[in-house]
């Protein structure tokens, strides 16, 4: 597993955001794991806040050991990753688009629009400030 620190942990709020080795410099790629770090980044500075502490305890609680497979969209799928949230960290193995069909349908799916990811790493301060701007729908999925 390839590491990508976005803020030291303290034991308590997690804070890595780490990916799977495999992923290539694709475009639409970078830009999920760059969404997903973000992410990160909004847990790390918020997880002493109330509510979002208790709203990602409770994905936790639902998401360990039941990973998701996040679709960047833009029209048709663009990138993919197998998501998993613990320890208040988030870990994705990206998927190649070739072989997507093999593990669609096993787990659940959850698509994200290319707009949407675009907004948020092009302003991630604004998100980290505002958790609820984040779309944590996927922690359901």
């Amino acid at each position: 597993m390839v590491g990508i620190e976005s803020q030291k942990s303290d034991g308590l709020c997690g804070g890595g955001f780490s990916i799977e080795n495999g992923a290539g410099d694709d475009t639409y790629l970078a830009l999920l794991l760059r969404y997903l770090d973000v992410c990160n980044q909004v847990m790390a500075a918020n997880c002493h806040r109330f509510p979002y502490r208790q709203i990602w305890s409770a994905g936790e609680d639902a998401r360990s050991g039941n990973p998701v497979l996040l679709l960047l969209v833009d029209e048709e799928v663009k990138a993919a990753g197998v998501v998993t949230l613990g320890q208040a960290s988030i870990s994705v193995n990206p998927v190649s688009l070739m072989t997507l069909g093999d593990i669609d349908g096993a787990l659940p799916r959850y698509p994200i629009e290319f707009q949407y990811i675009l907004r948020v790493v092009s302003a991630p301060d604004l998100y980290v400030a505002d958790p609820s701007k984040i779309n944590w729908d996927w922690l359901q999925a």
